[in-house]
């Protein structure tokens, strides 16, 4: 789809330039969504919500908190 902005005197019109960066982000997306689907149809729990926030619950709690005590010790114990 062209939209024509203005015409030069040599009669070729000037179009725009498309938006590349929403372009990356809408494919980015589409890999991130088809990864989680496909993971989760791996996994059994593409039907049931509460079975996936059980099982990547578990998963961000338990890596949230390693994450935690490292930063804590290593502020008060230092790096």
């Amino acid at each position: 789809m062209k939209q024509i902005l203005i015409k030069i005197t040599s009669g070729e019109p000037i179009l725009t330039q498309p938006h590349l960066k929403f372009e990356f982000l809408k494919k980015f997306y589409l890999s991130i969504s088809e990864n989680y689907k496909k993971s989760n149809r791996y996994f059994g729990i593409e039907e049931n919500v509460s079975d996936q926030i059980w099982f990547y619950g578990f998963f961000a709690t338990s890596i949230l908190m390693m994450l935690f005590t490292y930063l804590f010790s290593g502020i008060v114990y230092g790096f």
